[in-house]
């Protein structure tokens, strides 16, 4: 199959969508979710945190409370996806950046 499909946020408030552990395929989707489709910041601790196109700045912790996983799990998983060229992380003493490859590619704003 070729082709993308856009996927609404608002799909993450409809009851079925925490109702189970994530599987790694969904716990992708749901970065790609995640990401901001523009620049902003967070504020973590008093800092402000830039998040540019294509980044989120959830931690560990929030993604393994929302997936249902263990910190250990996630842990795994997110290095998983690093060393395939998905994402690149940036860790430091205030956040964890999570920076998806290829967020154009998945979230071009051109319509079909």
């Amino acid at each position: 199959m070729k082709g993308w499909v856009k996927i609404y946020r608002k799909i993450t408030e409809h009851p079925d969508y925490f109702s189970e552990p994530f599987t790694r395929m969904g716990a992708w989707i749901d970065l790609i979710i995640l990401a901001n489709h523009k620049p902003g910041f967070i504020r973590v601790r008093g800092v402000r945190v830039p998040i540019e196109r294509g980044q989120t700045g959830y931690g560990r912790e929030t993604l393994a409370d929302r997936w249902k996983w263990s910190p250990g799990k996630v842990r795994r998983f997110l290095n998983d996806l690093e060393k395939d060229g998905q994402i690149v992380q940036q860790k430091t003493n205030v956040t964890n950046c999570i920076t998806i490859i290829n967020y154009d590619e998945y979230q071009d704003s051109d319509t079909a």
